[in-house]
């Protein structure tokens, strides 16, 4: 991609940014620069491999299944709340009236 003033304008114009004279030159080397680094990268990936598992893997029980096996422990979980009433911790009021 030919980064020149041309190009520079249009963003701007685009953007609805206003450029003054004296910058113009510092905003091409630094457009030249994050056009540079993205085609690095755009280099970089191409040789990898995905690395998260997709959905197909679900389908073919590669993952776990997803069982429940703390049902029913309010109590225990409550028991060493300082106040409580039922199955709500009362804590003390923060906000004014």
């Amino acid at each position: 991609m030919e980064i020149n003033e041309k190009l520079l304008s249009y963003l701007s114009d685009t953007a609805a940014i206003e450029l003054e004279e004296d910058a113009k030159e510092a905003q091409l080397r630094d457009l030249e620069a994050v056009i540079g680094f993205m085609e690095t990268l755009v280099d970089f990936d191409a040789g990898l491999a995905p690395q998260v598992p997709n959905h197909s893997a679900a389908a073919e029980g590669v993952l776990r299944p997803d069982t429940v096996t703390n049902e029913n422990m309010a109590e225990e979980l409550l028991a060493g709340a300082p106040d409580r009433k039922g199955p709500y911790i009362r804590v003390p009021r923060t906000v004014e009236e």
